[in-house]
């Protein structure tokens, strides 16, 4: 069980003191949504607020346990991951739309690739915000035109968040439609645009080439992920 008392959410939160630190320092999402948990809105305003320190251990860990024994026994946020997907499924209703997100780092694949983020993906409703990004940065940066259906607005269920606007699901995998270098006397950055492909991984889902570390991981770890969520998916309660 995730969230049952003793269950899985429990003994990680027990585990580890940034996790708890974390789940404990901020409210739920104060909007109370039918079929959705107090504990999928905790996760969502946690993950939402948690330090960017936080993320980047979260990432690296999910990147790292790369293997079936590997990822149950050392990755220590499988009930983090489980409901931060769950919410993010229950919440999207199969609904896609287009978003926008900018990073000041470059990144490489190919027109025809099928990709996914290594962790969830933050982005922005306005294209004209994720491009600020990009100008952050004396290097040419990335603007991801995003079309999702596994996306949530938090603002629409006020989580309360000056860090992430929108979040985008670690499981979606996406095709490689365009690739294109975007340079006039405002901009210059590399536009990717994504089209959402399936909500799964498959053995023919590849990692991003990055020219620095990517936001992409490779496939194994999501088909793994998909059958501990499967798993877990009966479990849950509130």
């Amino acid at each position: 069980m995730v969230t049952k008392p003793g269950g899985l959410l429990e003994t990680e939160l027990n585990n580890s003191e940034d996790f708890k630190t974390m789940w404990q320092s901020n409210p739920t999402c104060k909007t109370a949504i039918p079929d959705i948990t107090p504990k999928h809105m905790a996760a969502l305003q946690s993950y939402a607020e948690a330090s960017p320190t936080f993320h980047g251990n979260f990432k690296d860990l999910l990147q790292k346990s790369n293997g079936s024994a590997a990822y149950q026994d050392e990755f220590p946020f499988k009930s983090l991951f489980f409901l931060l997907t769950d919410a993010i499924q229950l919440l999207g209703k199969n609904e896609c739309h287009t978003v926008y997100s900018g990073t000041v780092k470059e990144y490489g694949t190919s027109v025809g690739e099928k990709v996914h983020f290594k962790s969830f993906f933050p982005a922005k409703l306005q294209y004209t915000e994720a491009t600020e990004i990009t100008s952050l940065s004396d290097d040419i940066g990335t603007v991801f035109n995003i079309t999702s259906c596994f996306v949530i607005n938090l603002e629409d269920y006020e989580c309360d968040s000056e860090k992430i606007e929108l979040l985008i699901s670690p499981t979606e995998v996406f095709t490689v439609t365009d690739i294109r270098i975007i340079n006039n006397s405002n901009d210059k950055f590399k536009k990717i645009t994504l089209n959402h492909f399936s909500s799964e991984s498959s053995s023919k889902c590849t990692g991003l080439a990055s020219f620095q570390p990517s936001s992409f991981r490779s496939s194994s770890l999501l088909s793994l992920m998909a059958s501990l969520l499967m798993v877990y998916l009966y479990s849950l309660s509130p």
